[in-house]
């Protein structure tokens, strides 16, 4: 009996989420930046070829956080899709967030991805 209780004390720890997080509860997020500023580094910056950009440092962040936020879905979401942004590009998907973003101002692009993925389901 001790094993199967240790056992499953194993599993629950292991089956575990995992969250990167200090001592103190706190992370960093790229994900609440806000729409504006999203909105203002995206403008200045310019698509150069298939996928690639010359732009504002505060542009890169965000990008990448969004490519990381929908890579994060894929892999975690259930759907049955391969891919959340179908047949839907990286670079369509910031230039919708970008819109969406001028739209919504106030919000951040944690939520402007959440919109995106919403739209797209």
């Amino acid at each position: 009996m001790k094993y199967a209780i240790a056992a499953a004390l194993v599993a629950l720890v292991v089956s575990s989420p995992a969250w990167a997080k200090d001592k103190n509860g706190i992370f960093k997020s790229y994900g609440n930046q806000s729409c504006a500023n999203y909105s203002d580094a995206y403008s200045r910056t310019t698509l150069t070829g298939k996928g690639t950009y010359e732009g504002p440092a505060e542009w890169w962040g965000v990008s990448e956080w969004i490519s990381g936020y929908i890579t994060a879905y894929n892999q975690l979401t259930p759907n049955g899709k391969k891919e959340i942004l179908g047949s839907m590009s990286i670079t369509a998907a910031r230039k919708w967030i970008a819109s969406w973003c001028r739209d919504n101002s106030g919000a951040s692009i944690l939520q402007a991805t959440m919109a995106l993925i919403k739209n797209l389901k």
